[in-house]
């Protein structure tokens, strides 16, 4: 129980980290204009309208590859049967990214595509990697 507790912690704290690397790397492959200024009201929210829309395509896959991680992490780490551990740690990159969505102000579609991407990931990776329970039926000879 302890072991699969720390491995939430850890998956959810390596699924976070991966998150906010991931969208570092977007910001590298498509930088800022010099000119924006995004202490003024309003200005984040029409520098997202310009972005690319590759750069935020790799803020989607990196949040799907978060999600994805922090799950597989806390069942491998947690030597756990159960799949609520990988969703548990799961559900600490929803709430990092959701928290994203509603500071920084997101196109509706971002909501939209961002919430499965944050979602889906790690119950697939909680339904791949958690091991099935074995047949309870006796077999007859």
């Amino acid at each position: 129980m302890l072991r699969a507790f720390w491995g939430i912690i850890a998956g959810g704290v390596a699924g976070i980290v991966t998150m906010m690397i991931l969208e570092s790397a977007g910001d590298l492959v498509f930088p800022m204009p010099l000119a924006a200024d995004l202490s003024k009201a309003g200005a984040s929210l029409s520098y997202l309208d310009q972005m690319p829309a590759g750069a935020k395509a790799i803020i989607l896959m990196g949040w799907a590859g978060a999600s994805y991680l922090a799950s597989a992490l806390a069942l491998r780490l947690g030597h756990s049967k159960n799949p609520r551990v990988g969703w548990a740690a799961g559900a600490a990159v929803f709430l990092a990214g959701v928290l994203s969505l509603a500071m920084i102000p997101h196109p509706w579609w971002m909501w939209a595509v961002g919430l499965p991407a944050l979602t889906l990931p790690a119950w697939f990776a909680a339904r791949q990697l958690a091991p099935k329970p074995a047949d309870m039926r006796r077999q007859t000879p």
